[in-house]
C-alpha cells in the first residue's frame, strides 16, 4: 500500500472553505485551533497556525494600545468625544424602528 502524497498542491476550493470559515467569529475560534493541531497535510496546519499567529498579535497590540490610552488619559478624552457621537448614532436607530 502506498503511502499518502502530502506534497500534492491544495484546491483552491479547500482555501476558499478554509478563509470562509476563518470569517466568521465564533465558528472559527473552534475550528481554527482545530484544523492547526489536527490534520495530515502540513500546509493546511501551517496555514491555521499563521491564522493563530496573527490572530494573537492583534490581541497584544489591542492590548498594548489600551494599556498607553489609559495610563497617558487619552482614553477619556476618546470616550468624551465619541459618546455624544454614539449616543445619537443609537438614538436615531431607535427612532426608525418606530
Amino acid at each position: 500500500m502506498a503511502a499518502p502524497n502530502h506534497n500534492q498542491p491544495i484546491s483552491i476550493k479547500y482555501w476558499m472553505l478554509a478563509i470562509f470559515i476563518s470569517a466568521f467569529p465564533f465558528l472559527n475560534l473552534v475550528l481554527v485551533p482545530i484544523f492547526a493541531l489536527v490534520g495530515s497535510d502540513r500546509s493546511k496546519k501551517n496555514f491555521f497556525k499563521a491564522h493563530i499567529a496573527w490572530f494573537l498579535i492583534f490581541i497584544g497590540l489591542q492590548l498594548v494600545l489600551g494599556i498607553v490610552l489609559f495610563a497617558t488619559g487619552l482614553l477619556d478624552v476618546i470616550i468624551k468625544i465619541l459618546a455624544p457621537m454614539l449616543a445619537d448614532y443609537f438614538s436615531s436607530l431607535g427612532q426608525g424602528m418606530r
